[in-house]
């Protein structure tokens, strides 16, 4: 492998393993969320409504995982260019 690409693979894990836990963070913290509003209400913990609201709260968290990987790699793309220009400027 080139520098560049060296370069880029590991920009690409970076930003990938911070996508992961970019969603496993927001994951967690509306599922906080979620039981916090439950147990608040005088609505049954597992009525359908409450369960829509759960699994909302998890199709958000896995939507932001499938936007942020893909968009993360022209940003890594970008960011080792930019390094290598400077590098040729030097």
């Amino acid at each position: 492998m080139t520098p560049l690409q060296e370069r880029l693979d590991k920009i690409r894990i970076q930003i990938s393993w911070r996508a992961y836990l970019n969603s496993v963070v927001l994951a967690v913290v509306l599922l906080i969320y979620w039981v916090i509003l439950s147990f608040g209400k005088d609505i049954e913990f597992l009525s359908n409504e409450n369960m829509m609201k759960f699994v909302n709260h998890g199709m958000t968290a896995v939507a932001i995982l499938i936007v942020s990987v893909p968009e993360g790699l022209p940003l890594a793309v970008s960011i080792a260019s930019v390094f290598s220009y400077d590098r040729l400027m030097k």
